[in-house]
């Protein structure tokens, strides 16, 4: 009885203004980390993920831009 978006029909609470923030959060992560996000798919309680790692582009980051990215993620 996890909600992750849609509506809890037991409670009648609505979850689905998590649907917006997940799918911002995904495209967000994507420009941290070398993927494309080729499909995806945010259920009521899950979510379907196509992911393309571009291994090769991740190979050439520096020191200096791997640290860049990851304060993009964590402040800090």
């Amino acid at each position: 009885r996890a909600f992750l978006c849609g509506e809890d029909h037991f409670t009648g609470k609505s979850y689905e203004h998590r649907r917006g923030w997940v799918e911002d959060k995904l495209l967000e992560l994507a420009k941290v980390f070398c993927i494309d996000i080729c499909a995806y798919a945010v259920m009521s309680n899950h979510t379907h993920l196509v992911l393309y790692v571009d291994d090769k582009k991740a190979n050439r980051l520096n020191d200096k831009a791997i640290v860049i990215r990851w304060h993009k993620l964590c402040k800090g």
